[in-house]
């Protein structure tokens, strides 16, 4: 027990003294990584009981975690500060963060709904951003349906290369099928081509349906591009400090 107490005691110091260590490097500006960092905007944040100084600390772990490459895990942070108590500038700003994020995060159906709110609200200016006409779209539900035909959804979704080879997969287990059920094995078409097909048709239609998906992100977020490069730029020109 004495044993376990001592362990516990030494661990708990040397997680303090190094949370102390890196905020004293943060300080001195040869901070750590933007993981750590943004785990240590969490740790304060924790510790903070004023909403702005809490709110600005979420901001500072999101620009970090968006740094690392953790795009999703950025736009969450940002979706923790509530707009609550804020002037019109703050809330376009948290507002504008959100949609950066939810961009670069490929999360389009978040992206739509906050430009929505935001050409609601009037907080940002972006009516004359959106393109005219509708963006481009693949029909999750026909993908599905023609993945029946080897290949077919996949071709459909824009996946040429899986299109190819579960063309050759699918089309071979049928075209065996077909050749031992004319030989009268019926037994072994039923048992040997279905298990066959039931092994590899509801993957091929898994991916067709996916890249369908994946490719409807990529036609949204090239149809808004312009929304976020102003966004990015706007933002830009509000960090660059003034001479």
């Amino acid at each position: 027990m004495k044993t376990l107490r001592k362990l516990l005691f030494c661990s708990v110091c040397a997680f303090l003294s190094t949370s102390f260590s890196l905020s004293a490097r943060i300080d001195d500006g040869d901070g750590p990584g933007p993981e750590l960092s943004a785990a240590l905007c969490e740790m304060a944040s924790w510790e903070s009981s004023a909403k702005a100084e809490r709110d600005s600390l979420l901001m500072q772990k999101a620009e970090f975690l968006s740094a690392a490459g953790e795009t999703t895990r950025a736009y969450e942070t940002l979706c923790r500060i509530s707009s609550f108590g804020m002037n019109e500038s703050r809330r376009a700003d948290l507002l504008s963060r959100k949609l950066t994020s939810a961009y670069e995060a490929d999360m389009m159906d978040a992206f739509v709904a906050l430009l929505e709110e935001a050409s609601g609200s009037g907080l940002l200016q972006v009516e004359q951003l959106i393109p005219e006409g509708n963006p481009r779209h693949k029909s999750e539900d026909a993908a599905m349906l023609l993945s029946v035909i080897p290949g077919a959804g996949l071709a459909y979704a824009g996946d040429y290369a899986a299109a190819g080879k579960y063309f050759l997969i699918n089309g071979s287990i049928i075209a065996l099928g077909v050749g031992t059920f004319l030989s009268g094995l019926y037994t072994a078409t039923f048992l040997g081509g279905g298990m066959l097909l039931y092994a590899n048709l509801p993957k091929s239609t898994d991916l067709a349906v996916r890249a369908a998906a994946n490719r409807n992100i990529s036609y949204l977020k090239d149809f808004y591009a312009p929304v976020y490069g102003a966004l990015k730029q706007s933002r830009k020109i509000q960090e660059t400090p003034a001479p």
